[in-house]
């Protein structure tokens, strides 16, 4: 099984590559579970953090339940503890352990460089946030010593970036 996590600052076409990478690997895609959870409220709370982390280790699970070989994780923990951390300048520990105790085969981490597109929940629509965003996943992800690769193209050219990196792991693993 090759686990692949895809994050980036919001409106950077997270869910948009994930289905394109599912269609070509006919994988699993782990869908972001704060979207679901978060499209019946006006507003949230800290608290509501937790929740959406209990909600995305159980669909987390789910994946790496099923018999697909190729998991794609359109978020993660990180997502999470950053999202927490600029919010509200601290993390619950439960995500914290999450991020520590979860692993990818390969963090794709999509540069901001397309146009924001309003959506309800998402609070970052300058150039200047998102990219204080990206450099905090990409910042965290140095210091995990987490495996990632920086997505820089755009439009179809996106996928194929991404496809690239990912069959060089899925060889890496091979040769195992």
């Amino acid at each position: 099984m090759i686990k692949i996590a895809v994050i980036g600052p919001e409106s950077s076409g997270k869910s948009t590559l994930c289905d394109m990478l599912n269609a070509h690997y006919k994988g699993f895609v782990v869908k972001e579970f704060a979207r679901e959870y978060l499209n019946d409220k006006s507003s949230y709370e800290e608290e509501d953090l937790l929740e959406i982390a209990k909600g995305q280790a159980s669909f987390e699970e789910e994946g790496i339940n099923s018999d697909k070989n190729v998991i794609l994780f359109d978020t993660n923990f990180l997502v999470l503890k950053v999202w927490s951390d600029l919010k509200y300048n601290r993390c619950h520990s439960f995500i914290l352990d999450e991020l520590n105790n979860r692993t990818y085969d390969l963090t794709l981490i999509l540069l901001p460089n397309i146009p924001w597109q309003y959506d309800p929940l998402r609070e970052s629509p300058s150039i200047e946030e998102r990219m204080k965003i990206f450099n905090e996943y990409r910042n965290h992800l140095l210091l995990l010593n987490h495996p990632y690769k920086i997505i820089r193209d755009i439009g179809y050219g996106r996928t194929v970036e991404s496809i690239q990196h990912i069959d060089e792991v899925i060889t890496s693993k091979n040769r195992l």
